[in-house]
C-alpha cells in the first residue's frame, strides 16, 4: 500500500528554489510547511543532484532484510557514499538510512521488514462467528500471540486478531461477542428505558461536575501551600498526579478541565528537576521538622541560626525567610501587655546601669524582676522572679511562688548569693515594692552591691529581663500543654533549663547561655560579645533621654 506525499515534487522544488536562490529564508521555509530544517537540507541536496526527478520516486512500505540495512549503513559509514545519494539509489528516504544508522551506533538490532497489507492494512475481509473468534484466539495465544501469524492463517486483518484477543483477555469468551447494531437510538426505546438513559446521563455529569470542582480545590489549594519552584502551572500538574495516581481519574480529562496539554503534563513528569528547586524542598523539610519541634516559637531570623548551626551550613535570612512565607510558618506572635497603675515607694535609687546592658565578664551587672502567669481555669496566679546576668543572659537564680511578696524576692536573691558568694554586681530593678523595700536594701549593702532603678515610665530601663519575660511567655505556651498549676510550675521550670541550655542565641555565635557562662567562668580572658545596634532603641532614646 503506497503512502501519500504531504507535498508534491513541484512544491518541494518550489521550497528548494526559495531556499537556493536565497527568496526565503531557511527558518520562514520550515515554518510555513511544517517541516524541519535537515528536511529543507536533504531536499536542497536530492534538487541539485538530480532535479525534480529525485522527487518522482514512488514512496511505498518495501521490503527490507537485515543484510541490506547492514550493507547501507556500512556504505555510509565507511564514506562510500552519502545518505542522500543511498537513498536515491536504492529509492529509499534518507531520513530512514539515519535512523538505521542511529540504531547500529546504539547497539540495537536491524530486524528483517516485511509488511504485508492484507495483515497489517486491510480492512476485516469476512464476518467471523463467535466458535471462529474463539478458535482464533485461542490459536493465537498457544503460539505466543502471533498475531500476524494467525491473521494470515484465518484470513482476516491484523487489527481484528489484535483486538479479540485483548477484549478476550479483559472479558472471557463474553467479550467476543459481537454487540454491534445492538444500540437502539433514544427515540427507538419505551419510555422507561428513555428516562433511564437519561438518569444515568445526568448521574454521570452531576459527578463530573463535583469531580471538576474538587480537582479546581486541590490545585488551588496546592498553589497556596506549595510554591518552591518556577514551573508555571506546577498546582494543576501536582493535582493531577495525585488524582491520577489515588483515584485513577482520566488525566486527558483533567487536562481539559485545567485548561492544560497533555503534553505539557508529561513533559513537566519527565522534566529533571532544577538542583535549586531540590535544595528549596530539602530546605522546606527542615523548617517544618524545626517547627514542630520546638512548637512554633522560631522565627525566620532564628530558624536561620538554628538550621545553620546544627546542619552546617550557610542558608541566608531571606532564602529562610521566603520559604517561610511559602510554607506560612511563623513564630507565634506576643499579645500586648495590659497596663498597670504603680504603686508609691518607699525608698529608690538613681538608674546607675543608665541601659548600658553590655559587660565583658560575668557577675558585674544582674538585672532582676517579677512576672504573673495565668493558670488556666482557674482565677489564681504564679509568680516568678529571676536574676538574670547581663554577660551571657543566664539566669543565676529563680522562684516559683502563688504570692508576689518581699519572701519571693528574698528567696530568690538568696539563692543567687549562695550560687554566687564572691559576686559584687549592679543590681538592677524596677521599682517594685520588694526591690525599694529597706530590708531588701540592706541585705544588698551587706553584699557590697550596687542598686540601680528604672525610672518611672522608662521599662526599656530594664530591657533585657523584660525580653526574657516575653521569650517565656510566647515560647513555652507553645511547647507545653498547659491545663493546671501543676503543669504551670513543670512547663516554667522545664523551659527556663531548655532555655539555658538547648536553646542557641545569635548573639553568642549561636551558643547557649550555659556554654558561654561555663567557658567565662573557666577563662582568665573572658570572650566580649557586643551587643548589636538597634534603631529602635537608639530611636527610643533620642526622644526620652534627659
Amino acid at each position: 500500500m503506497s503512502r501519500r506525499e504531504r507535498f508534491t515534487p513541484y512544491e518541494k522544488e518550489q521550497a528548494c528554489l526559495d531556499y537556493i536562490n536565497g527568496n526565503r529564508s531557511r527558518s520562514e521555509i520550515c515554518n510555513c510547511l511544517h517541516i524541519s530544517t535537515r528536511t529543507i537540507q536533504d531536499w536542497a541536496a536530492i534538487y541539485k543532484k538530480y532535479g525534480i526527478l529525485g522527487f518522482t520516486k514512488k514512496t511505498k512500505n518495501s521490503s527490507y532484510s537485515k543484510e541490506f540495512k547492514m550493507e547501507l549503513v556500512e556504505k555510509c559509514i565507511s564514506g562510500e557514499a552519502s545518505s542522500i545519494d543511498l537513498g536515491h539509489q536504492y529509492d529509499i528516504s534518507s531520513g530512514l538510512l539515519r535512523k538505521w544508522i542511529r540504531m547500529y551506533n546504539a547497539n540495537i538490532e536491524l530486524k528483517d521488514y516485511n509488511p504485508k497489507q492484507g495483515v497489517y492494512m486491510a480492512k476485516a475481509r469476512r464476518k467471523t462467528t463467535i466458535d471462529e473468534r474463539k478458535e482464533i484466539v485461542n490459536y493465537c495465544i498457544e503460539h505466543n500471540r502471533n498475531y500476524k501469524e494467525t491473521a494470515s492463517l484465518y484470513d482476516v486483518s491484523y487489527s481484528q486478531v489484535y483486538s479479540w484477543v485483548k477484549k478476550y483477555d479483559s472479558d472471557g469468551e463474553e467479550g467476543l461477542v459481537d454487540k454491534r447494531g445492538h444500540h437502539k437510538l433514544d427515540d427507538e426505546v419505551d419510555e422507561l428505558e428513555r428516562l433511564r438513559r437519561e438518569n444515568v446521563r445526568l448521574k454521570r455529569q452531576l459527578e463530573e461536575k463535583d469531580m471538576a470542582v474538587e480537582l479546581l480545590k486541590k490545585s488551588e489549594r496546592i498553589r497556596k501551600d506549595v510554591r518552591l519552584g518556577k514551573q508555571r502551572h506546577e498546582s494543576k500538574y501536582l493535582a493531577i498526579e495525585d488524582f491520577n495516581t489515588n483515584k485513577g481519574w482520566s488525566i486527558s480529562w483533567m487536562c481539559h478541565q485545567l485548561g492544560i496539554t497533555r503534553s505539557a503534563f508529561y513533559k513537566w513528569k519527565h522534566r529533571i528537576v532544577p538542583e535549586q528547586e531540590q535544595l528549596n524542598s530539602e530546605i522546606a523539610e527542615l523548617i517544618k521538622e524545626y517547627d514542630e519541634r520546638f512548637s512554633h516559637i522560631l522565627g525566620y531570623r532564628r530558624m536561620t541560626d538554628w538550621i545553620n548551626h546544627f546542619n552546617h551550613t550557610n542558608y541566608s535570612r531571606k532564602r529562610i525567610h521566603r520559604i517561610m512565607k511559602i510554607l506560612d510558618i511563623h513564630a507565634f506572635i506576643r499579645k500586648k501587655r495590659k497596663k498597670y497603675k504603680t504603686a508609691k515607694s518607699e525608698e529608690t535609687a538613681e538608674n546607675k546601669l543608665s541601659r548600658n546592658f553590655y559587660t565583658t565578664a560575668p557577675n558585674k551587672k544582674w538585672v532582676t524582676d517579677v512576672t504573673e502567669f495565668k493558670i488556666p481555669n482557674s482565677h489564681k496566679k504564679l509568680y516568678l522572679s529571676a536574676i538574670l546576668d547581663l554577660y551571657d543572659r543566664y539566669p543565676i537564680a529563680f522562684v516559683i511562688s502563688g504570692r508576689n511578696d518581699n519572701r519571693l524576692v528574698f528567696k530568690t536573691f538568696d539563692k543567687a548569693i549562695e550560687k554566687n558568694p564572691t559576686a559584687k554586681p549592679i543590681f538592677h530593678s524596677d521599682r517594685g515594692f520588694q526591690y525599694t523595700n529597706k530590708n531588701f536594701q540592706k541585705k544588698l549593702k551587706d553584699t557590697d552591691m550596687i542598686q540601680s532603678m528604672s525610672r518611672v515610665g522608662h521599662c526599656i530601663d530594664n530591657g533585657p529581663i523584660e525580653g526574657f519575660w516575653g521569650i517565656i511567655k510566647s515560647e513555652m505556651y507553645q511547647m507545653y500543654e498547659i491545663s493546671d498549676e501543676a503543669s504551670l510550675r513543670y512547663a516554667i521550670k522545664d523551659y527556663i533549663r531548655f532555655y539555658c541550655q538547648e536553646r542557641p542565641q545569635s548573639r553568642y555565635d549561636c551558643r547557649t547561655p550555659l556554654e558561654v557562662r561555663n567557658a567565662a567562668l573557666t577563662s582568665e580572658h573572658p570572650l566580649s560579645y557586643p551587643i548589636a545596634k538597634n534603631n529602635k532603641i537608639e530611636k527610643y532614646k533620642s526622644k526620652w533621654s534627659a
